[in-house]
């Protein structure tokens, strides 16, 4: 694919790219299948309206797309698409990588060296200080951090880098802060000079759920590494670990006391062979000699559910997983027909698959799923 620069240009080909991505049930891993097999998002957006296979999909029009895109540079928010120059490398070479980015502040920031660093939103006050310490110290080892602006961990990863650098990943549009007690550093991050918010979802967007887990594929995507500093084994930020593990990022935790359920995940990753974390230095040596991707393959090994929510404000999302499993076999099924037979939109399944892929319970190709045949029925 060629690549271009100016990203603010809108040519009719970038207003096609929008339009398709933002049509209703189609998905990053959809959007490229139909790339390839059409050659043009025009065509496909054509072959979209036409075609009765795609009934549940309502093409979004030109119109809302030229607004979008207006609102966008009111707001001062920058669209980047995957075939621009500025399109991080790192996240462009990830499995489902998103067509287009909404970015919010300092467009090369996410380009640069970073280190993922989450935890719990119910963080100790230990935690909290380890995550405003390394998160500083970091910086003097040229990386910007990476986080989700939740509470807890998130939240003192990016207020204690933002003289240096640090990208905000939401779940939402890139205009919709949660917890909305982090709009003051919300509106710090932009306003700094080296940091950045960045989003895959349209303004406005309300996430639930299901969106979180793709969010944490771009946080990982966008790594260096990935370090868990507080987090239950049963979390968001495992999630992050993991898809950062299948695309060779490498793997930080920092050890924390048997009893306390918030240092259930890092002790599980370190017992795996996660590298242990005390300082930046370890982490830099883990990035400059990291473990050998046989090793740090084993970390979810045998794992079947990892994928629960600790925020109680979004509802859990185990309900929609058996339902979707419940409707899968060992022969493939269109994905677009598993929505239907859900009653759920294609973007939300597709967000399920991701963690039933990551458990290792589904395959998907192209736009087809199907159980795997180890999974006992």
């Amino acid at each position: 694919m060629e690549y271009t620069t100016h990203v603010d240009t809108i040519t009719e080909e970038k207003v096609a790219w929008l339009r398709l991505i933002r049509s209703e049930n189609i998905g990053s891993v959809s959007f490229f299948s139909l790339l390839k097999e059409y050659g043009h998002a025009e065509l496909a957006l054509e072959e979209l309206e036409r075609r009765d296979g795609y009934k549940k999909v309502k093409v979004f029009s030109k119109a809302q797309a030229e607004d979008e895109i207006a609102q966008c540079q009111k707001q001062g928010v920058s669209l980047v698409f995957f075939n621009d120059v500025e399109y991080p490398d790192k996240l462009r070479n990830t499995y489902g990588p998103p067509p287009i980015l909404s970015v919010h502040g300092n467009i090369s920031a996410l380009s640069r060296n970073g280190i993922a660093i989450v935890g719990t939103r119910n963080a100790s006050a230990n935690g909290c200080a380890f995550a405003r310490k390394i998160a500083a110290n970091i910086a003097e080892y040229d990386f910007n951090t990476i986080s989700g602006l939740a509470r807890g961990i998130d939240t003192y990863v990016h207020s204690s880098s933002l003289a240096t650098g640090t990208v905000a990943v939401l779940a939402g549009g890139v205009d919709y802060v949660y917890p909305r007690q982090n709009q003051k550093l919300y509106e710090d991050i932009i306003e700094s000079n080296n940091g950045a918010v960045v989003s895959e979802r349209p303004l406005g967007f309300v996430p639930r759920a299901q969106h979180f887990p793709t969010r944490n594929r771009i946080i990982a995507g966008l790594s260096d590494g990935v370090l868990v500093v507080e987090a239950a084994q049963k979390s968001g930020s495992l999630i992050t670990a993991n898809y950062a593990m299948k695309e060779g990022r490498t793997i930080f935790a920092v050890p924390g006391f048997p009893f306390d359920p918030r240092s259930d995940g890092a002790n599980f990753l370190l017992k795996r062979g996660a590298v242990l974390t005390r300082n930046a230095q370890d982490i830099v040596d883990g990035i400059h000699n990291p473990v050998p991707k046989q090793f740090m393959s084993r970390l979810f090994e045998d794992i079947d559910d990892y994928s629960s929510y600790e925020d109680e404000s979004y509802e859990n999302i185990a309900d929609h997983k058996d339902l979707i499993l419940s409707k899968l076999s060992y022969n493939a099924v269109a994905i677009d027909e598993l929505a239907e037979q859900c009653d759920m939109q294609v973007s939300e399944v597709s967000s399920i698959l991701l963690l039933l892929e990551l458990e290792k319970k589904v395959e998907r190709k192209h736009a087809k799923v199907n159980l795997v045949a180890e999974m006992e029925v």
